[in-house]
């Protein structure tokens, strides 16, 4: 007596297979929002890292570091006229700080300081470590970008433009439109920093817990209503320097974008606070402000070195006067205090 093959027939297979792929389906957004659920983590952690290295910095030298300091030949003070190349490199905080994140040899094998900035991009031992995946404090790991950033180059004596390690994080600038230090604008816009800037704790008047210190930034593509592209071009450790001292405030190629950010434009936004089209401009507004991966808003870190997540639908008004919740909290010392920040 013949014993009847066990197995499954086709119709059974093709259930078996469905029922799979009914169960991927269902599992694998819950799977993905874990992980962006981590990288956010890891994100808040580097944000952490960084309040708590502005801390350690200010405990060292009585100030936090500079946005980033004008290289020797370049403007210092607004009665400077715009002299320098385009492009030129200046040391800025990602790589002052980089002691009080544990990075003390990268810190010393760059020459942060000690070397002009520009013969550091120079030096080919220097830019391979300028250019090393080694700043992974720096990199928020929900932004998909390249090693290199090829948004923000920055030039030495050569004038040749390198292509250095991207960053998701800037420190904070301003309230509204970015201002250098004495240049006639506003103080009440001011951030914590800004070019040559060495503020203190105590000037930060509206208090620690009420003013941002750094911010998110991501390399993306953002597609505005017209379609046409937006690059928000993260950031990177080296100010650029830009002749017209316009540049030097807010340009998203030239100034003090490439390290710091400010409320210009609202959190994930493309639209500007343009005083003759408010709201209106497709224009590259991310790459001066913040931009995330993270739905729904960006992170930021505060002075007192708390860490949050701040919606996108946080309080803006297209103009550029201080005066929305996301500005005063850009502002250090423009006299408004508010809450709206988890």
């Amino acid at each position: 007596m013949k014993r009847a093959k066990l197995g499954f027939t086709l119709v059974e297979l093709l259930v078996v297979i469905a029922i799979i792929g009914i169960l991927v389906g269902l599992l694998l957004p819950a799977v993905q929002a874990a992980r962006e659920a981590a990288r956010r983590m890891q994100c808040s952690n580097n944000l952490k890292q960084l309040g708590l290295a502005l801390h350690n910095y200010e405990s060292a030298y009585k100030k936090i570091p500079p946005g980033w300091i004008s290289a020797q030949g370049l403007m210092h003070t607004a009665s400077d006229s715009g002299t320098g190349t385009d492009g030129w490199a200046n040391w800025a905080w990602p790589s002052f700080i980089l002691p009080f994140i544990e990075q003390t040899n990268l810190y010393n094998a760059m020459q942060v300081g000690d070397l002009d900035s520009r013969l550091a991009l120079d030096n080919t031992q220097i830019l391979a470590i300028i250019q090393s995946p080694a700043f992974s404090t720096y990199r928020c790991p929900s932004d998909s970008a390249p090693l290199l950033n090829n948004r923000r180059p920055v030039s030495g004596y050569d004038n040749t433009f390198r292509e250095i390690a991207v960053t998701n994080y800037v420190g904070w600038n301003s309230g509204s439109y970015g201002w250098v230090p004495n240049s006639g604008g506003p103080p009440e816009r001011y951030g914590i920093m800004g070019m040559n800037s060495a503020t203190k704790f105590g000037s930060i008047s509206d208090g620690l817990s009420n003013t941002f210190a750094f911010g998110e930034r991501s390399y993306k593509d953002a597609v505005a209503p017209s379609g046409r592209t937006i690059r928000c071009g993260a950031a990177v450790m080296f100010n650029r320097w830009g002749t017209h001292r316009q540049n030097s405030r807010r340009n998203p190629v030239y100034g003090n974008t490439n390290t710091l950010g400010l409320g210009e434009g609202h959190i994930n936004s493309i639209f500007s606070g343009s005083p003759t089209n408010p709201g209106g401009n497709n224009n590259s507004i991310c790459a001066r402000g913040a931009f995330s991966y993270h739905v729904g808003g960006a992170q930021f870190a505060l002075c007192d070195g708390s860490v949050h997540f701040v919606s996108e639908t946080i309080d803006w008004v297209p103009d550029i006067a201080v005066n929305s919740v996301y500005e005063y909290w850009g502002a250090m010392a423009d006299g408004q205090v508010v809450s709206g920040i988890e």
